[in-house]
C-alpha cells in the first residue's frame, strides 16, 4: 500500500491520467485499487492480453504502479514486465501451502516464488490449505525494510513499544495461535501428505471426468483444483445450476464458463464418486452428450 501511495503522489506530473495496477481476476485487487484511487487493468497473464499495458506504460499514456499475478501465470506477465522497475506482487492465496509441497513431491512446477528475481512480495493464506481458522492471512516480502515504511508503533500498551505491521488497531490473535500450533502439529511432512492425499483425489477426479461424454477439463489441473466446462460451448450455468439442487456448491466463472471443484484435504474419494454419478445424471437428464 505504500508503495501504491507513493506512485500516487506523483499524480500532478501525470496531467490527470489515472495510475494502473495489472491484475487478473481477483477481487483484492480490485479492492485495493478503488482504495488508492488507482484503476486496475485485467490480465490474464499471456503475452496477447497483456500487450497493450505495456505499451501504455512505455509510451508513459498511463502510469503503472504495480502488478498482480497468479502463481500459474507468473511467466506470462514476467514476458513483458521484466524491463521495467514495477513492484511485482503474487497472489498465492490458495497455492503458497500447495506449491511448495509439490515441488517436494517431485511435481514439475513453473518457478513463481522468489526465485523469480522480479518477484517482490507474495500472499499465502493459512486459512486455505495451511488449514488454519478464517481469517488467517499471510504476506511474505523479499525485502524487509519494506515493513519499516507501512507499520506504525503505540507507545502506550503495556509490553513496550513495538511496531504492529498492520492497519488494524485492537485486533484478536487467536488465529495467529491457531495456525501456529497447526504448523507444530503437522510439521513440513504433515503437510506433504496431506498434498500427496489431495493429488491423487485430484487425478481420480481427472480420470472420471474424461471418461464422460459431453464434458471435458477446462485445462490439466496443476494444484488441486479441477474446472470442468461442457464439449459443445454451450452454457455451463444450467449444469452448476442442477448440481447446486443436488447441493454440489461449486465455484461458477461466467468469464471463462467453466465450474471449479477444489480438492480440500476432508474430500474423499467416496465424495467424489458420489459427485460423478449425480453429475452423469444431470447431464442425461439436459441431454447434453
Amino acid at each position: 500500500m505504500h508503495l501504491y501511495r507513493k506512485g500516487c503522489a506523483k499524480r500532478d506530473s501525470w496531467a490527470g491520467k489515472w495510475p494502473q495496477v495489472a491484475a487478473q481476476q481477483r477481487s483484492t485487487a480490485d479492492r485495493a485499487a478503488r482504495t488508492l484511487t488507482a484503476r486496475t487493468y485485467r490480465t490474464v497473464g499471456t503475452r496477447r492480453s497483456t500487450r497493450s499495458v505495456w505499451a501504455e506504460k512505455e509510451a508513459g499514456s498511463s502510469p503503472l504502479l504495480g502488478l498482480h499475478a497468479e502463481p500459474a501465470r507468473v511467466d506470462g506477465v514476467l514476458l513483458h514486465a521484466q524491463s521495467f522497475t514495477i513492484f511485482f506482487h503474487v497472489d498465492a492465496a490458495f497455492g503458497g501451502f500447495v506449491l511448495p509441497f509439490l515441488q517436494k513431491l517431485g511435481y514439475q512446477i513453473p518457478e513463481w516464488d522468489f526465485s523469480v528475481k522480479n518477484v517482490n512480495s507474495i500472499t499465502a493464506d493459512p486459512h486455505k490449505m495451511g488449514l488454519g481458522i478464517i481469517p488467517t492471512g499471510g504476506l511474505l516480502l523479499r525485502d524487509r525494510s519494506i515493513l519499516n515504511r507501512i507499520g506504525f508503533e503505540i507507545p502506550y500498551l503495556a509490553g513496550e513499544n513495538k511496531k504492529h505491521f498492520h492497519i488494524i488497531g485492537t485486533r484478536p490473535g487467536g488465529t495467529v495461535i491457531a495456525f501456529w500450533a497447526i504448523l507444530k502439529h503437522l510439521g513440513i511432512n504433515g503437510f506433504e501428505r496431506i498434498i500427496k492425499d489431495c493429488m491423487e483425489n485430484t487425478y481420480y477426479l481427472r480420470y472420471r471426468i474424461t471418461e464422460i461424454d459431453g464434458i471435458k477439463l477446462a485445462t490439466e489441473p496443476l494444484m488441486n483444483i479441477v474446472g470442468l466446462t461442457l464439449e459443445n460451448g454451450d452454457n455451463i450455468s444450467k449444469l452448476e445450476e442442477e448440481l447446486r439442487k443436488r447441493n454440489w456448491m461449486l465455484g461458477k466463472f461466467i468469464n471463462f464458463n467453466l465450474i471449479r471443484i477444489v480438492l480440500m484435504p476432508h474430500i474423499k474419494q467416496e465424495h467424489l464418486s458420489d459427485f460423478i454419478d449425480d453429475l452423469e445424471e444431470i447431464l442425461r437428464k439436459l441431454k447434453i452428450t
